[in-house]
């Protein structure tokens, strides 16, 4: 069966209507960054408010951060995905007399803060999705005075806390994939405690 062209009337009929559904869904860039921006911002909001709920006695300090408890704080970003790596860094967020924590290397994803001296067991704080802090840190900002050290330990899954590295103030590790710990394989998703000071 051999088919009919198409008359310049129905073409035209056919651009007009492809026309009028273009303009109907047209989104300017700034809408659409606006619109990734609230995206991103409602899922910021839900995410400290599963914080919240997942550590009792926290509170909401600001925007982006909960304090966990008294010199502990947890801070969530969600970084748009299309900004430069320079743009998501975090560095400028480790605040002086700190000890920071970041979940991936390059200090992105949620991070974790320490101003008080101790022992901080990180399976006692809970990150958004019910994941506690333990084996899940992969860069570090010792921020703390000059000449202060925090220590870092792998619980052996027994008994014991063994000591993998100290790092000294001011310092970093950008990835712990890279940084052996003092008893063989790297230290990146393995930290279980810290001694901040």
């Amino acid at each position: 069966m051999a088919r009919r062209p198409i008359s310049r009337l129905h073409r035209l009929a056919l651009a007009s209507m492809l026309v009028a559904a273009v303009a109907a869904t047209d989104v300017t860039p700034a809408d659409a960054r606006e619109s990734r921006s609230s995206t991103i911002e409602r899922r910021i909001d839900s995410e400290i408010q599963e914080v919240l709920e997942l550590n009792p006695g926290s509170r909401q300090i600001d925007a982006h951060t909960v304090e966990l408890e008294k010199g502990v704080r947890m801070r969530i970003f969600a970084v748009d995905p299309d900004a430069a790596p320079a743009v998501q860094a975090q560095y400028f967020l480790c605040d002086y007399k700190w000890l920071c924590l970041f979940q991936h290397r390059d200090l992105l994803g949620y991070g974790i803060d320490f101003y008080n001296c101790g022992n901080k067991n990180l399976s006692s704080y809970f990150m958004p999705g019910g994941v506690p802090w333990n084996d899940q840190v992969s860069s570090i900002i010792n921020n703390q005075t000059k000449g202060t050290w925090s220590s870092f330990f792998d619980w052996d899954g027994v008994s014991q806390w063994i000591w993998m590295k100290s790092l000294i103030a001011p310092g970093h590790l950008y990835n712990l994939a890279w940084d052996e710990a003092a008893y063989g394989g790297t230290m990146n998703d393995r930290i279980d405690m810290v001694t901040v000071c």
